[in-house]
């Protein structure tokens, strides 16, 4: 698994991505927050082709990350 885990480390650094805990099913995000971040959604979407655009939320992809 060692192979693996260093994938997913260096995805994980090249994409920006990181180990976020939610204390809860439900959190409140200030609106702001929320509309600064649609707009840097929309800009990195529009790099792809619509059929290479995923939804992965609620599928069991979640995993510990280390």
């Amino acid at each position: 698994l060692k192979c693996a885990n260093s994938w997913v480390y260096r995805f994980k650094l090249h994409n920006g991505l990181q180990k976020v805990n939610f204390l809860g099913e439900a959190n409140s995000t200030p609106i702001k927050n929320l509309l600064a971040e649609r707009v840097r959604l929309r800009a990195l979407l529009a790099k792809y082709n619509v059929e290479d655009i995923y939804n992965a939320d609620e599928t069991g992809l979640f995993f510990e990350w280390n």
